[in-house]
């Protein structure tokens, strides 16, 4: 389902996850928001969770991992997704059997 905004053309704030890359034992995935508001986003914080996969590295993003989640907030404190159209993309690579996380979501946005 949508995550909420205000009428419109869509959503003002949209969230996905996918997988970009496979390998045995492991994979790359990443979560791309597309900010169609018109405010920029700053402070943003992004929460994925992989119980049964260890992660071994993320970027263009800074954070931690622990018990198998991510919490992940801009590089630096003047980073914003630009309004009307901007996008944000974080990757993370992962070594284990699940490529769907148990949760994921971007300021309480659900990754789609």
């Amino acid at each position: 389902t949508a995550g909420s905004g205000t009428a419109g053309s869509g959503p003002q704030v949209v969230v996905s996850y996918v997988v970009d890359r496979e390998w045995a034992g492991g994979f790359q995935g990443q979560v791309r928001v597309v900010n169609n508001g018109t405010q920029p986003i700053a402070g943003w914080q992004a929460v994925i969770a992989l119980p049964r996969d260890r992660v071994t590295w993320f970027w263009n993003a800074n954070g931690f991992v622990s018990h198998h989640i991510m919490l992940l907030r801009p590089l630096s404190a003047d980073e914003v997704v630009p309004a009307r159209g901007g996008t944000l993309s974080v990757f993370f690579t992962a070594t284990g059997p699940e490529t769907t996380p148990q949760a994921c979501a971007f300021d309480g946005i659900y990754c789609g």
